[in-house]
């Protein structure tokens, strides 16, 4: 059986380093990230910057999901914070990073640090608990001091095992 491409349609996961955001830059790029109707969907507790770059990583979650060829932002409109059409995602917000992955049947995400070459060390770290991934599903983001992926676990051997996910809050 040969290896299925990278990016097969059925993964979709971003991650953004909060620590490379600027929150005074945040009003200035919202038009540029944000279709009018999603300002309404900002939570009166979370901060207009913190709401800015979970939409952006919705949004490039869906955008990998979909396997589009040009990212515009504002063409991704979301109808409230984990879903856009029929696609549901689901996200987790620290005071690191804002993660998000599109929920799918038999998924299995992870997120770690990074330490050197992106590539290189998402793969190390999906082969150990999937030597079989390069035919899954699969989708890869890094920023900063983060990596992450998601795929789809068939047999579901791993779903729902990822440790982070029994510490952090889901939005």
């Amino acid at each position: 059986m040969s290896a299925l491409p990278l990016g097969l349609p059925g993964a979709g996961i971003d991650i953004v380093d909060l620590s490379l955001t600027d929150p005074a830059r945040s009003e200035r790029l919202a038009p540029k990230m944000l279709a009018p109707s999603e300002y309404a969907l900002r939570p009166a507790e979370m901060s207009f910057h913190i709401f800015l770059w979970l939409c952006w990583s919705v949004k490039e979650a869906v955008y990998k999901f979909r396997r589009g060829t040009f990212f515009q932002p504002t063409r991704i409109v979301l109808d409230a914070l984990n879903r856009v059409g029929d696609l549901h995602v689901r996200s987790v917000v620290t005071s690191d990073y804002i993660l998000s992955v599109v929920d799918t049947p038999g998924l299995v995400f992870e997120v770690a640090p990074l330490s050197g070459d992106p590539s290189e060390e998402v793969r190390s770290l999906i082969k150990k608990g999937f030597p079989d991934w390069e035919r899954r599903p699969v989708s890869f983001s890094h920023h900063g001091r983060y990596m992450a992926y998601s795929l789809q676990d068939a047999d579901g051997s791993r779903v729902g095992k990822t440790d982070y996910a029994k510490r952090k809050n889901l939005v």
